[in-house]
């Protein structure tokens, strides 16, 4: 379960910033892409600049969801623009849907490389400890089913 003082923390990182990269992982799924679009759209009308980075294209059959194509990085943004910090430079790094540093292959390079505080939202039970705050599903915990679930449930005020 996610606790108040977790979830307080959260939400005073997202107060704070002003510019949000967001992530996923490799290959994403609809909870991936979802994930992206419903916080984006939450931290936009919070006023924040958002900057969606994917590590993989879309899949076709989830385009829609998308009013515009998010980069990929090592598409759209080179891995060499991206770690020079080329293409935004982030008060906050929000991980989508995994916490897994195998699932964010080039990714985990630049969060090696610099010290912005790092929120991870997912829902699954591996963790690698990428972040500053994890807000986890704990196992059991059937009333959120997917990370998606819990940025509606978590959505900042």
């Amino acid at each position: 379960m996610i606790d108040n003082t977790d979830f307080q923390r959260a939400v005073d990182l997202i107060d704070k910033s002003g510019i949000v990269l967001l992530t996923t992982h490799t290959r994403p799924d609809g909870d991936a892409c979802g994930c992206i679009v419903a916080m984006a759209e939450l931290l936009s009308a919070l006023g924040k600049e958002v900057a969606p980075l994917l590590l993989s294209p879309v899949p076709d059959w989830y385009a829609f969801l998308f009013a515009e194509h998010p980069p990929i990085l090592g598409e759209d943004v080179t891995i060499d623009q991206f770690l020079q910090g080329k293409f935004a430079q982030p008060d906050l790094i929000m991980i989508l849907d995994t916490n897994s540093e195998s699932q964010l292959p080039k990714f985990e390079q630049y969060l090696k490389q610099n010290d912005t505080p790092v929120l991870v939202i997912d829902h699954h039970g591996t963790s690698d400890g990428l972040a500053w705050i994890a807000m986890e599903l704990v196992e059991g915990d059937w009333s959120l089913r997917g990370s998606q679930r819990m940025v509606f449930r978590y959505r900042p005020s």
